[in-house]
């Protein structure tokens, strides 16, 4: 029996088989409801 890696990611956690993680669009947040609040300082 083979070990597998269930989410195999590099070291900096880039999963190179689908290209995440991505840059969101403003456009899909709102479509789902989600609101990104910016880091005060």
């Amino acid at each position: 029996m083979k070990a597998v890696a269930l989410l195999p990611k590099t070291r900096p956690a880039v999963d190179l088989m689908v290209d995440a993680p991505t840059p969101v669009s403003e456009a899909h947040l709102r479509e789902l409801g989600i609101t990104v609040k910016k880091p005060i300082g």
